[in-house]
């Protein structure tokens, strides 16, 4: 079973100096991971002037390593 590399979006990232190395996620749980972090995000922009202008903020890989 394959497993899934979480990054946030690197122009993102880049933009606001942010360091982020990533997560590796079970593949079975990439889907309610993604669904959580975007509810994180959206808190984020609720509770400052942070404007995510309509990109992914997160970009993910498949990787063929088993995730424990």
């Amino acid at each position: 079973m394959s497993s899934w590399l979480v990054n946030l979006n690197s122009k993102f990232a880049e933009e606001f100096d942010i360091r982020f190395d990533g997560f590796i996620v079970k593949e079975e749980e990439k889907e309610e991971f993604l669904i959580k972090m975007n509810k994180i995000a959206q808190e984020v922009v609720e509770l400052t002037d942070l404007k995510l202008n309509e990109i992914d903020l997160f970009e993910c890989k498949e990787i063929n390593e088993k995730c424990l």
